[in-house]
């Protein structure tokens, strides 16, 4: 067993870590009619927002962890409880609505994830259509809440046999926006300014009234805090005593407040709608003097939490008809980050130069609607609207497979997963930075446990046997074998199983990776083949590398295709549809460099204007756009459509293969001149506009002065055998190249260099030296030891010593720092903490165990499935590390009572015979 003292000082380190400071301000692509419809809740370990129509989970690092919307379902939602069923422990939720007409009841649903709507009991009240009169609901327990309406409030409890059920009702005339339990009384707020208390039979305690319609009330030390808006229309707060009475009042210059609370240094912050229109942010010290205010993105704040670090976390509506969803995390004085979209399913990359939105869709680049494969330098404009796979190929029975896509929308060969999986398991892309992966191997050999937060997508990354992947983003559970899980990862205790607490981590590629899975296991309605049963294991990535000017302009398309099926397929074909959009897409030209495996689009004039339906162009400043094949030969390029028109594409599965084998979709083949289609000519080619556009005598789209637009190509490679079982890999680079004259550019003299100079550097590992100072070292006492990030040929090391050495040797612990210059130009930052006297070692195999619920108010249980019965012991300690429960003797399933103890952080140790199992965050939530 560890002493006690030193597992004191790590989980001093660790608390410090945990609750340092992190701020995000994310929009959320899910809108809300009214912001009184609108909620932010939190359980401790994530933050819930549910708009009129939707439900959010976010956790405290800003990733959207889970949602749903049922907008046709159940409109006009107050109120979302999220709850577990406790056979199974899978998450499903109490939706609370209000009726469309007559606008006066209200109905209490549980949604299923997965199921839809299973129960639901509708309360007889009169709300009237007033946006202020929502059913106020306070939770008694997981089971039971008392609500508030117009005209009566009763107990509604739940049960998994039962459904809802009224306990009972009471009598109420009192419009109320705002209410609490306090000691066992109803303290309620009306819009009328009346603040009273009431006992559960009804009868009145007191009542006071006060100059303002009240929004949110909540308890402190002393009495209560509230907020609202006066009948001058001015925003406004108000202290009151336990009996209603009021301390202070304080009216702004604000048009409205909507949710007030309590601050850990005896002080209020409240949130709103500025007199600017904006979301924002005040705090008042204890007397109700402004201490400071902040405005964030246009619209109301309707909820704010105090977070663990000290910050704050509030959510917001946003100004336009429906109103985007905010949720904005700052520091402790109220600042934050830029606001960012938060894609639920799709991840975004970039470098200084590129960024790109990956969905997990087969059409990569595009989300359904519009182009994300941005550059970020000019005007921001983007390059390619869309580039999607194709792959065919004949079983021994000489019978045709194929399966094809081009933009993914109404029609499709692809869906999310695995053959073997359905696609809602796999509906969504993780993404993964070196960065990210370093702090989780210096947190874990620290002390061996991992205590900091943690990105979610390194929580669940989906590899084999993660036990932490068991919901989806919708919320279902995941019901694909874990050891079906494909992504690769780095195992640590070599158990076989990917569980990032035992210090185990992602294999990327580049410096930042997307990652998802496509499979053809679904019916073909794009080409109409037959499946070839083939996953497509994707990764986008790039590299941090600004000091080059070419690597940070590159992001890299990586497919690992899967055969699952029983049959190998002979002459087998995959290709890409591509169609890029250069800025303004009417001016688009394209070509072909076979010598460098690369295609390409340049513009037709001097000027790329902004053109219809809002598309950005770049002006005078116009950019190549390259697509390289970096470890496999472009054997074939044709444009999609170009001559048999728009209208006439492949739609039947010889069609398509017709395609992939550098064909006209009718068979027609490729011929040199003109636009490339000439039925009667045997000059066949197997590449369209291969010379330089700057050589007036070439076939170019230049040179042939063509009047087209919106051009798509097609890039292949092939034919190949495709065995049953194999793994057949192609890496796709995409090279912005800005700037380039034009028209008619000099591709060969300007572009093609950069382009064979990156296949180069990606296959001969020059973009993939592999640097790595360990993350933490052991000095042994008296003694010394060598750091050696790896030596890499060509390279330049600087260490923070003044060492320009590969390696060095020091006596001394502290933080050492090396720079390595790769013969790319690419610098590699690494550190490592040498540390005296401590004995680092990799996780011994430690069996998974939990603590629930979370948070938690009166017990939690403890679980660890693996373990032996009657052996485990518990320790609660509080956040300065002291012991305040010690169970000892305890099977594998225990209840722990925690009611005795205040509010706040706690951390729950478990040990077997000794051995240390970890520890893990306890949120005790007030009662």
């Amino acid at each position: 067993m560890r002493k006690t003292c030193l597992l004191f000082i790590c989980l001093i380190v660790n608390i410090n870590s945990l609750l340092s400071q992190n701020i995000w301000h994310k929009k959320v692509p899910f809108n809300a009619i009214n912001v009184s419809l609108c909620q932010l809740n939190t359980d401790g370990e994530h933050y819930f927002i549910n708009g009129s129509r939707s439900f959010i989970q976010v956790d405290q690092l800003g990733t959207v962890t889970g949602f749903f919307d049922q907008e046709a379902l159940l409109p006009f939602w107050v109120s979302v409880k999220k709850r577990y069923e406790k056979a199974t422990g899978n998450p499903y939720f109490w939706i609370i609505h209000r009726d469309t007409s007559p606008y006066r009841n209200y109905t209490f649903a549980k949604y299923q994830p997965g199921t839809g709507i299973v129960t639901q009991k509708t309360f007889s009240d009169s709300l009237t259509p007033i946006s202020w009169r929502q059913p106020q609901i306070l939770d008694l327990d997981d089971s039971t809440v008392v609500v508030f309406g117009r005209k009566y409030f009763r107990k509604i409890k739940y049960s998994e046999t039962g459904g809802f059920s009224e306990e009972w009702v009471k009598s109420l005339d009192i419009p109320v926006t705002a209410a609490l339990l306090h000691d066992g009384i109803f303290i309620l707020a009306s819009e009328t300014g009346l603040v009273t208390s009431l006992n559960e039979d009804g009868s009145q305690n007191w009542a006071n009234n006060h100059p303002l319609g009240c929004r949110s009330l909540k308890t402190t030390a002393d009495g209560y805090i509230g907020c609202g808006r006066t009948p001058e229309n001015m925003a406004a707060v108000i202290r009151l005593t336990f009996g209603g009475g009021e301390t202070w009042f304080k009216t702004t210059s604000d048009a409205d407040y909507y949710d007030v609370i309590n601050t850990s240094d005896g002080g209020f912050v409240v949130t709103g709608i500025s007199d600017s229109s904006k979301i924002c942010l005040i705090k008042f010290d204890a007397s109700g003097a402004q201490v400071w205010k902040r405005e964030y993105s246009k619209g109301t704040g309707f909820g704010v939490l105090e977070a663990p670090d000290g910050g704050f976390v509030l959510a917001g509506r946003g100004t336009n008809p429906n109103g985007s969803l905010y949720i904005i995390k700052t520091d402790s004085q109220g600042l934050t980050a830029p606001v960012e979209d938060a894609p639920i399913t799709g991840r975004q990359i970039s470098t200084s130069s590129l960024q790109a939105t990956l969905f997990p869709r087969s059409s990569i680049f595009f989300d359904g609607n519009s182009p994300q494969f941005i550059s970020l330098a000019d005007t921001g404009a983007a390059t390619i609207f869309t580039f999607a796979p194709s792959i065919g190929g004949y079983d021994p029975d000489n019978i045709l497979h194929l399966a094809a896509d081009n933009y993914g929308l109404s029609v499709f060969d692809f869906r999310p997963g695995l053959v073997q999986s359905p696609a809602r398991d796999f509906n969504r892309v993780w993404s993964v930075e070196r960065k990210q992966i370093e702090q989780l191997r210096r947190d874990i050999l620290l002390d061996d446990v991992l205590d900091e937060l943690t990105p979610y997508d390194l929580i669940t990354w989906p590899a084999k046997g993660n036990p932490h992947l068991k919901f989806n983003i919708d919320f279902t559970p995941v019901t694909t074998s874990p050891d079906l899980f494909p992504a690769p990862f780095r195992d640590i205790n070599n158990d076989g199983i990917y569980n990032v607490y035992d210090g185990d981590y992602p294999l990327i590629k580049g410096d930042q990776m997307a990652w998802w899975v496509m499979t053809d296991s679904t019916e073909h309605t794009l080409s109409h083949g037959n499946a070839m049963q083939v996953d497509l294991l994707i990764s986008v990535f790039g590299y941090d590398c600004p000091q080059t000017g070419t690597v940070d302009k590159s992001l890299f398309v990586d497919f690992d295709v899967i055969n699952r099926s029983v049959d190998s397929y002979q002459n087998t074909y995959m290709g890409f549809f591509t169609d890029f959009d250069l800025g303004c897409y009417h001016d688009d030209y394209v070509g072909t460099m076979s010598d460098v495996n690369t295609y390409y689009v340049y513009n037709q004039d001097t000027i790329d204007l902004f053109c219809d339906q809002g598309v950005q162009g770049f002006g005078h400043e116009i950019p190549v756009q390259t697509a390289t094949f970096i470890n496999k030969t472009l054997h074939h390029t044709t444009t999609y459509f170009l001559p048999l028109g728009p209208g006439y594409g492949p739609d039947l599965p010889s069609e398509f293969y017709n395609i992939l084998q550098g064909k006209w979709s009718n068979g027609v083949p490729l011929t040199e001149g003109g636009t490339g289609y000439s039925p009667n000519s045997t000059d066949y080619t197997n590449y369209i506009f291969p010379d330089n556009p700057a050589d007036p005598q070439g076939w170019t789209m230049c040179s042939g002065n063509f009047n087209l637009n919106d051009m798509e190509m097609f890039a292949s490679h092939g034919p190949f055998n495709f065995a049953a079982g194999d793994t057949f890999n192609i890496q796709v680079a995409f090279t912005l190249h800005p700037d380039i004259p034009h028209p008619c550019p000099d591709i060969f003299g300007l572009v093609k260099p950069a382009v064979a100079q990156i296949s180069q550097w990606k296959n001969d590992g020059a973009l993939d030296a592999g640097v790595d100072l360990g993350q933490v070292v052991s000095l042994p006492p008296g003694q010394s030891v060598t750091l050696d990030p790896g030596i890499v040929p060509g390279a330049i090391y600087s260490w923070s010593t003044g060492a320009s050495a590969p390696t060095i040797t020091v006596t001394q612990p502290g933080e050492y720092t090396v720079t390595v210059t790769l013969s790319t130009g690419c610098q590699v930052v690494e550190n490592v903490l040498v540390q005296l006297g401590t004995s680092v070692k990799q996780p011994d195999i430690t069996p998974y165990w939990s603590v629930h619920p979370l948070p938690a108010s009166d017990f939690v249980y403890v679980e660890c499935p693996d373990c032996a019965e009657g052996n485990l012991q518990a320790i609660l300690r509080n956040a300065q590390g002291a012991a305040l429960l010690n169970l000892e003797g305890q099977g594998n399933q225990f209840r722990m009572t925690i009611q005795h103890l205040p509010t706040g952080f706690y951390w729950m140790e478990l040990w077997q015979k000794g051995r240390f199992l970890g520890s893990k965050k306890l949120v005790i939530a007030g009662k």
